[in-house]
């Protein structure tokens, strides 16, 4: 059984379920990925319809590649994926315990960079952002069509789209450190503000930011063991700090002059005494449609949030179920390997379904897949 959660809405848990029932009435035809692996079902003698939703969420999670940049590679006419299918990928999260080994600063050789030993314990949570872009995407993406209104981003869709997939998110946070007894600091960066914007690079940081203090303000009851949301939106926004229901909102840009790495010890980000002491980390990851955790560092490259975030922790093990070493900013593959791509090329590493699906109902609590109801 997989080690990691997988984490989603209740609304896109009912969006898998309309497109499977589509897919059995044969009104609309799957992606090309999709196609592949419900090709193989029907010649292991197994129709679609006869398919649990945990085991249809399997064959879409399975079309996942190693690596892929989707602001770049996806082109989403259903030659790869169909617009259906890209749009329940970027509202699926993945949470994983990890072991991390540097703060998670992007340059192992920026003066700021600096190695945990021993390594400190935090748990992950692979989160795509809005993808607003794509170089070869045929037409405006799933994300842009359910943010854009009237030749513009309108506040109130985006903020829907981002508690779609961060709320789940949150929810695991608090209800995990609950469990330990703990509260949960949470950082992230500004998912989707980066490549995904497009040409909306450098705006999206404000929109991220009102989402996220809306997210906070109507979810009071459920997130009270959060202790601190820290958003980091690089260099846009400004510094800036509110309580909402309890829960500290921190704006920390990472060029300015409360900027830290995202990977920190929880007491590095204290800016009171003790404040934090009772907390655990937790970070939001961005993360892409179409990849597998980790993304550009199956191929050795520390650069993305993902990609650096993958060379600071153990997740290549996670995912992958083999331990390798870390060593000057890099955690590394067993011998033999050059990079985790060939460990995961080699396994056919993909994400696994086996009862580790949480669902954030609409009563705002976390479920496991097998107790919803959808009635």
């Amino acid at each position: 059984m997989p080690t990691y959660q997988i984490l989603l809405s209740v609304s896109t848990l009912q969006n898998l379920v309309r497109y499977k029932q589509e897919l059995q009435s044969n009104t609309i035809k799957p992606g090309c990925y999709l196609q592949k692996q419900t090709d193989s079902l029907v010649k292991g003698g197994t129709k679609i319809e006869n398919v649990t939703t945990e085991q249809f969420l399997q064959l879409l999670l399975s079309t996942k590649k190693i690596i892929c940049f989707a602001e770049s590679e996806i082109v989403g006419d259903g030659t790869d994926w169909n617009r259906s299918e890209l749009e329940i990928l970027g509202d699926i999260s993945v949470a994983m315990a990890v072991k991390v080994f540097d703060n998670g600063v992007w340059g192992v050789y920026e003066k700021r960079f600096k190695a945990h030993e021993p390594p400190i314990a935090a748990t992950l949570l692979f989160t795509p952002g809005p993808l607003l872009h794509g170089n070869n995407f045929r037409g405006p993406t799933p994300d842009f069509e359910n943010i854009f209104e009237r030749g513009q981003i309108d506040q109130t869709k985006y903020s829907k789209l981002i508690k779609h997939r961060l709320l789940p998110v949150l929810l695991y946070a608090s209800e995990t450190a609950k469990s330990e007894g703990k509260k949960a600091l949470v950082v992230l960066p500004g998912i989707g503000c980066g490549a995904f914007a497009g040409r909306f690079c450098g705006k999206m940081g404000e929109f991220l930011n009102k989402a996220l203090q809306a997210l906070l303000e109507e979810n009071e009851a459920h997130l009270t063991n959060i202790a601190c949301v820290r958003f980091d939106p690089f260099a846009e926004c400004q510094d800036f700090e509110r309580i909402i229901h309890g829960v500290k909102y921190r704006v920390r840009r990472n060029i300015g002059p409360l900027g830290k790495p995202q990977l920190c010890r929880v007491d590095d980000y204290e800016e009171s005494d003790n404040e934090f002491r009772d907390c655990t980390l937790y970070k939001v990851v961005a993360w892409d449609h179409a990849s597998l955790p980790g993304n550009d560092y199956y191929a050795g490259s520390r650069s993305t949030d993902d990609g650096v975030t993958a060379a600071a922790t153990d997740s290549m093990r996670v995912i992958t179920g083999v331990e390798g070493r870390y060593s000057e900013g890099h955690y590394l593959p067993p011998e033999g390997y050059h990079t985790w791509k060939g460990v995961a090329t080699k396994l056919e590493s993909k994400l696994v379904v086996d009862e580790n699906v949480m669902v954030a109902a609409h009563d705002g609590t976390l479920v496991h897949l097998k107790d919803i109801s959808l009635v």
